[in-house]
């Protein structure tokens, strides 16, 4: 049926109602109402409730028509749905005849001009400037961006307004848009990229010195110091802690260790006062 016109109706034996379509190439549409029937996505709400209530085995494809006339394919399709009645009394959508089913899904099929190459007005030209080589790159719009750079994503937007910009540059590139592309922002831009840091040139003041760790000052600990620094890690400097039979731990890991527990959890929520007893004893600090 190639170069044929074919003008076919969707007819359901129950209620014996038609939707009438029209195309050059009837197989697959066919097999593209099926699907989005079958998918509970089709244009047509009638249709698709029509055939969500009876079933897929109540309807039939039926060829109404064959034109070799493409042209007027949809002159003949208009005239079945009209002896049909299948707008009215029927399944179709529209009453009348329309040369694609996307004007059904898409309310704005038609309603704006194609593109005829002429840039859209809202579209804002970019401008690139590279900080070591000075080279200036001119772009049309934001997506041309990425369209000839790969490596650049939108990311570069987030420095493309110095006033509320989130970096100053990217790529070791500035970005402006060109209406603000001059000298002025230029040197706005290269003031903020050499400023210095906030800290860089500045003395620490006395009491931050003091602040800093004797380790790091070069100060040697005494072998006494280290011993007791070495204790507080094992958790053996801690208060001592005395059990309800009159035992003492020098430390609660030890108490813990004694009665059996893994850990000194438990035992430090009983001396908070959380349990009880811990173990079958009651422990109190000394």
């Amino acid at each position: 049926m190639n170069n044929t016109g074919i003008v076919y109706g969707i007819f359901c034996i129950l209620s014996r109602k038609f939707y009438v379509g029209s195309s050059i190439h009837y197989d697959k549409r066919q097999a593209r109402h099926i699907s989005e029937l079958k998918k509970n996505k089709h244009h047509s709400i009638k249709l698709q409730r029509a055939w969500n209530k009876y079933g897929e085995k109540y309807f039939e494809f039926l060829v109404l028509e064959e034109t070799k006339d493409i042209d007027k394919i949809f002159v003949a399709e208009q005239t079945w749905i009209d002896k049909l009645d299948s707008y009215h009394g029927g399944y179709n959508a529209r009453k009348d005849a329309t040369p694609s089913a996307m004007e059904d899904k898409n309310g704005m099929y038609k309603k704006r001009p194609h593109n005829k190459g002429v840039a859209s007005k809202n579209r804002k030209p970019v401008v690139s400037y590279c900080i070591k080589t000075g080279e200036v790159e001119f772009f049309d719009y934001v997506a041309q961006v990425s369209k000839i750079h790969k490596e650049i994503g939108p990311q570069f937007l987030g420095c493309i307004n110095i006033d509320k910009a989130r970096h100053n540059s990217l790529h070791g590139r500035f970005w402006f848009y060109r209406k603000d592309f001059n000298l002025n922002e230029l040197k706005k831009r290269f003031d903020r990229l050499n400023a210095p840091h906030g800290l860089t040139g500045k003395e620490r003041s006395k009491a931050t010195k003091d602040k800093i760790s004797k380790s790091r000052k070069g100060i040697v600990f005494s072998d006494s110091h280290k011993k007791n620094l070495s204790k507080a890690k094992m958790g053996e400097a801690a208060k001592r802690v005395i059990r309800s039979d009159g035992k003492v731990y020098n430390s609660i890991k030890s108490a813990a260790k004694d009665i059996g527990l893994k850990s000194s959890t438990s035992l430090s929520h009983h001396l908070r006062g959380r349990s009880k007893t811990c173990g079958g004893f009651v422990f109190e600090y000394l």
